[in-house]
């Protein structure tokens, strides 16, 4: 019995020791959603990003009716009234916990035709777009999710834009994108 007990113990301790990008959301639901989005077909010719995860803040998803937000400038719901008819108070609940949780702040995977640069190291090359990516923030209910990419072209052209998506059957669908800037 102690032995079964020692060996659930360890067996427990590995699985959360295992969990790299966040102690909120598994890793596989973040790696499955990145391999499918990175292989989608409207990001093929998207070959070179950027190692850094890009770090998104907790005051930006603030849930508000009212127009008094911390931050107005960036929270998705002050300028996209929309979003409160698609998520709950529960799901920007998540979305801050899930960011509130984020333990690694590199990408560590492999994807045919994609290239991780270590940005501090490294350029991403001449003439050739590089993206940045946030970690997915899932629903409470796991159903949407929204990621945040920004890109720059080495030209000193950049921007930015949060896509939303929806699970239908083994793939997700976009559904929307804002809060899109560039520069």
């Amino acid at each position: 019995m102690r032995l079964l007990l020692l060996a659930i113990l360890t067996l427990t301790s590995l699985t959360v020791e295992a969990q790299r990008y966040s102690s909120e959301m598994p890793d596989s639901s973040i790696t499955n959603f990145m391999s499918w989005f990175l292989k989608s077909d409207n990001l093929k010719s998207k070959k070179y990003v950027a190692q850094r995860i890009q770090v998104l803040m907790p005051y930006n998803f603030e849930y508000k009716t009212t127009t008094q937000y911390s931050y107005p400038f960036g929270n998705i719901f002050a300028h996209n009234k929309i979003l409160f008819q698609i998520f709950t108070k529960k799901d920007a609940d998540f979305f801050v916990k899930q960011i509130q949780k984020q333990k690694a702040y590199y990408w560590e995977f492999k994807i045919n035709g994609i290239k991780l640069l270590d940005v501090d190291k490294e350029s991403f090359p001449k003439n050739q777009p590089g993206y940045f990516y946030s970690l997915p923030l899932f629903s409470n209910d796991k159903s949407m999710v929204m990621i945040s990419v920004g890109y720059t072209n080495n030209n000193g052209h950049t921007g930015g834009v949060y896509y939303l998506y929806k699970k239908g059957g083994n793939a997700w669908k976009k559904i929307k994108e804002f809060q899109k800037w560039e520069n």
